[in-house]
């Protein structure tokens, strides 16, 4: 008999943390983030095109595969390294701890990382693995209530719900727990920040915004004029924005395509193997800026079995699959689920997935040039960074911001 093995992950968003002192540990931390950022492309190859939005969140995922990875066992292990992109990763869950630890002690906004492993009490899990688990991760660990009135997913739902602050309230529906089902592992993103310079309401109105098919929406136009980290790249034909929240270590980054239809080759050139995605983040300077930004909001839910699958670790889903690391018995994973609540408002950012130096290189121009419009009225990319580690916390597109809801199965 196989056992189904069930990674969940509950995602929220806003803003961030600090405590990478070190330079070993800052080192190492940013070889993680790099194959975190490159996973997050390869998956919204899978996830992301030929959609009106998409958002979801790369650290919450790579983190509770990082926790399957550190069970699996040969060609499981081999499939699961590469399309992790961890192959050049010489600790990774030591680097995660380190990662967890920093963003969770961010000052000024409400970052909370939560993970949780659930195991069936007729299938023990490994000692050894669970120690490693909470050690380096953080989880915490309690059994599967097979007889919990509501179904053995409510103890779970209502962990998720409390990290969430009831933003997912049910992230596993009816009989997702089967008396095969030997343990759950789930990790929580909860991102709640607001704005360094918020934008005043009375300033949004309606205007136009152009979709992928050429017809335009109504949508409701938030705007500023402040001093931002800006750049517009001939490279990659797109204008970047930076929009820090309050802590100025986590921002809001926008990538604009500069014609109407540009969105498509941007997600070509950022899928690319050669492509390095901090890039898109360096070479910006302080400048003055008219901002238009759509108020928007989106809802994804997302079934990620097959989309891992084509990425290079089917083996984790089939019945070769090899999770010996974490019980004796044999273990399959069912699916992998991403639930996410991504809203972007005049005060800030709320997401659920759920006083810093830059990185970037930012050189100011001079308080006499003209202020830069920017008008973020037709499709573009948008990314939630922390600057200190360069770890993408989410990311996704909006092409027709009047569509709210994403589902993938």
């Amino acid at each position: 008999m196989w056992i189904e093995l069930t990674f969940v992950l509950a995602l929220t968003l806003s803003s961030l943390p600090q405590i990478l002192t070190g330079p070993t540990s800052l080192s190492s931390v940013k070889a993680l983030t790099r194959a975190s950022n490159q996973f997050s492309q390869k998956l919204y190859a899978q996830v992301a095109l030929n959609r009106s939005i998409s958002v979801y969140s790369p650290f919450s995922l790579h983190a509770c595969l990082s926790m399957a990875y550190l069970g699996a066992r040969t060609s499981t292990a081999d499939q699961m390294k590469r399309t992790l992109q961890l192959i050049r990763v010489a600790a990774p869950h030591a680097a995660y701890k380190d990662l967890i630890k920093s963003l969770n002690a961010v000052p000024r906004v409400n970052v909370l990382i939560a993970n949780g492993i659930w195991v069936n009490p007729n299938y023990p899990v490994k000692m050894q693995y669970q120690n490693v688990i909470v050690r380096q991760y953080f989880a915490e660990i309690d059994t599967i209530d097979l007889t919990a009135a509501g179904g053995p997913e409510t103890p779970i739902n209502s962990f998720v719900a409390e990290k969430t602050y009831n933003k997912i309230p049910d992230m596993l529906g009816p009989d997702s727990i089967t008396n095969d089902t030997s343990s759950v592992l789930v990790s929580v993103l909860l991102f709640n920040a607001t704005w360094n310079t918020p934008f005043d309401e009375s300033l949004t109105t309606k205007g136009d915004f152009t979709r992928a098919d050429g017809l335009n929406v109504q949508v409701d136009l938030m705007h500023q004029t402040t001093d931002l980290e800006f750049k517009q790249s001939a490279v990659e034909n797109v204008d970047v924005v930076r929009l820090p929240f309050a802590n100025q270590r986590l921002a809001f980054f926008v990538a604009l395509p500069q014609t109407n239809s540009g969105l498509s080759a941007l997600e070509t050139m950022m899928a690319s193997e050669n492509t390095d995605i901090d890039v898109l983040f360096t070479g910006m300077s302080k400048v003055k800026v008219h901002l238009y930004l759509p108020r928007f909001r989106i809802l994804a839910s997302m079934s990620l079995k097959n989309a891992l699958s084509k990425m290079g670790m089917p083996n984790a889903f089939q019945p070769v699959a090899n999770f010996s690391g974490i019980s004796v018995e044999p273990l399959v994973i069912s699916d992998v689920f991403q639930r996410a609540v991504f809203e972007i408002r005049e005060s800030g950012t709320a997401a659920a997935a759920v006083a810093s130096s830059s990185l970037n290189a930012v050189t100011s121009l001079h308080v006499t040039d003209p202020p830069i419009v920017v008008r973020v009225d037709h499709q573009f990319m948008f990314f939630v960074r922390d600057d200190l580690s360069n770890q993408i916390l989410f990311q996704g597109h909006v092409s027709d911001p009047s569509v709210s809801n994403l589902d993938i199965q």
